[in-house]
C-alpha cells in the first residue's frame, strides 16, 4: 500500500512541521497495545501521542521476531519512537507510560531529562486492585461492600489528589 504509506508521511511531515514550529517542549503519552493479552502476541503497535494537540506524533510496529520475545516488544516500540523524535530534535519535557519495569529502567538511564510519569489509570487499576484484595482477608467484612462499591472514578479522584499534594 505505497499511496497509504506516502499520504500518511507527508500527513505526518506536516503535522511534525507544525508542532516544531510551536517551540515548545513537548508532553506526550505513550502506550503500547499487542494483538492479544499475555506472552504469546505476535505483534504490538507502541504510540506517542502529543498532550496538548491530542495528535499521534510517532507510532511503530513491532513483531515478536524482531525483539525474541513478546514481553519486550513494549520497551522496544517505546525506544524507537523516542528516538524518532529525538533523532529530528525534539524536546521532551515529560512522558507519561503505564507503570512498565523495562520503559521506567530506560526513562531513568537514557532519558533522564526527560520528566516520567505514570498514566494515572494504570495507578487507579492497581490501587482498586489492592483494595479488592484487602477485601477478601479476614476481618475485613464489615468494608467488604464499601471497598467493591468503590468505582475507578472514585479511585481516579483519589489518585489524583494524592499526585497533586
Amino acid at each position: 500500500m505505497p499511496v497509504l504509506a506516502h499520504k500518511w508521511m507527508v500527513i505526518q511531515g506536516k503535522l511534525l512541521d507544525k508542532v516544531k514550529a510551536s517551540k515548545r517542549p513537548l508532553r506526550l503519552a505513550g502506550d503500547g497495545r499487542c494483538n492479544s493479552p499475555g506472552f504469546n502476541a505476535k505483534y504490538c503497535t507502541y504510540s506517542l501521542l502529543d498532550i496538548e494537540t491530542q495528535h499521534i506524533l510517532a507510532f511503530v510496529t513491532i513483531k515478536v521476531t524482531e525483539t525474541g520475545s513478546s514481553s519486550k516488544m513494549d520497551v522496544e516500540g517505546f525506544r524507537r519512537c523516542m528516538g524518532y523524535l529525538l533523532d529530528k530534535d525534539f524536546q521532551i519535557a515529560v512522558l507519561a507510560t503505564d507503570p512498565h519495569v523495562q520503559i521506567t529502567s530506560v526513562m531513568d538511564k537514557q532519558y533522564p531529562e526527560t520528566e516520567h510519569q505514570f498514566d494515572v489509570w494504570h495507578l487507579a487499576k492497581r490501587f482498586r486492585r489492592k483494595l479488592q484484595q484487602k477485601a477478601k482477608l479476614r476481618g475485613a467484612e464489615d468494608h467488604r461492600l464499601r471497598l467493591y462499591a468503590i468505582t475507578y472514578g472514585d479511585v481516579l479522584a483519589i489518585v489524583t489528589v494524592i499526585r497533586n499534594d
